[in-house]
């Protein structure tokens, strides 16, 4: 499948150590030779208005990410890159998504 990442992405990307950046990306290759939607990772969470976000959740060997995604006609985009330690989901988090996804649309 067809796919890009965010500048947001990219720089979460910059952020981990090499060697996990590799694995994220290497993840999210394999994900999109199965169309996303159909990875074992895949599943949605919803923000407070009850819209679902897609990710993808990479709990594997030194990994332990999620991954939010949006998909715009035929195309894929990775919006954001997030260590699950360091993860709170509130209200700033689906703030930065729509965020995000307003600057593809």
């Amino acid at each position: 499948m067809n796919y890009t990442f965010t500048q947001s992405a990219l720089n979460s990307l910059l952020v981990f150590d090499q060697e996990v950046a590799d694995e994220i990306q290497d993840f999210i290759e394999e994900a999109s030779k199965q169309g996303f939607y159909n990875h074992d990772s895949y599943s949605y969470s919803y923000d407070n208005h009850g819209n679902p976000w897609d990710k993808l959740d990479l709990k594997d060997g030194g990994l332990n990410h999620r991954v939010f995604f949006t998909k715009v006609e035929n195309k894929f985009y990775i919006l954001e890159i997030f260590n699950r330690d360091e993860l709170e989901y509130n209200k700033d988090l689906y703030s930065l998504l729509n965020k995000l996804e307003d600057k593809i649309e």
